[in-house]
């Protein structure tokens, strides 16, 4: 576990984690990562995994715990619980105090994400830095699974800012020559429909959870989280 800076992996393994979680009807209304200021009584504590769930106001903490064990023992998943032990991984429910600031950050940023404050106090927990996921981007994104793996290009800043200018317009990019890798199918994205709405089977804007990586994709490679499937390419 990493005690500085937060890293790839595990903002990746909180992604991959999440996924099972909820493909197992674990319900997550946010996920955040907290490096806590340092105890004189507990000393560092390093990277903490938080999740915050219904499921602890309704059911209380010993029946949210077996839960997610229930789901997490019935995949492939060593290698991501090799990075966030079990140990580090904490339930809240939503009205909890810790939660409650979390859900004030989302607010004040307008729910925009993914989200990275510093010295903040949570709750009755003074946090060194906090990294919140973009579970829920505000409407008119939507979530969605990849049916298909997805392009995504990792531009340098210029780039991304001429990126969010083509975006606007609704008209898919080009973005040759820049670096290249997929996004695989299964994963769960935050999308956003391009273009006048007229088309059946449109352009959308990609981004994964922790908000890095974008692309664009056919609304007929994607399904929603929860419902039918997308309709097929017009």
């Amino acid at each position: 576990m990493a005690q500085g800076t937060l890293v790839t992996d595990l903002i990746d393994s909180g992604t991959l984690l999440i996924r099972q979680l909820r493909l197992g009807g674990f319900p997550i209304a946010a996920a955040w990562w907290v490096k806590p200021i340092e105890d004189p009584l507990e000393g560092n504590q390093g990277w903490q995994f938080f999740l915050a769930s219904s499921l602890m106001d309704q059911l209380g903490p010993a029946d949210a715990y077996q839960k997610l064990h229930d789901i997490l023992k019935n995949v492939s998943f060593d290698s991501v619980l090799a990075r966030i032990p079990l140990g580090k991984i904490k339930i809240l429910g939503e009205t909890n105090p810790i939660t409650q600031g979390v859900f004030k950050i989302i607010d004040q940023l307008h729910g925009v994400g993914p989200i990275r404050v510093w010295h903040r106090r949570l709750g009755e927990m003074r946090a060194e830095e906090i990294f919140i996921y973009a579970l829920n981007l505000p409407s008119p994104w939507q979530r969605v699974i990849l049916k298909n793996p997805v392009e995504v290009n990792e531009p340098s800043l210029k780039q991304s800012e001429a990126l969010n200018q083509i975006m606007a317009s609704g008209n898919p990019p080009v973005l040759a020559g820049w670096p290249k890798s997929f996004i695989p199918p299964g994963t769960e994205v935050n999308a956003l429909v391009l273009g006048d709405g007229t088309d059946p089977n449109p352009f959308m804007e990609i981004q994964t959870l922790d908000g890095k990586r974008r692309g664009i994709a056919c609304k007929s490679d994607t399904e929603p989280v929860q419902g039918p499937p997308a309709s097929g390419c017009s």
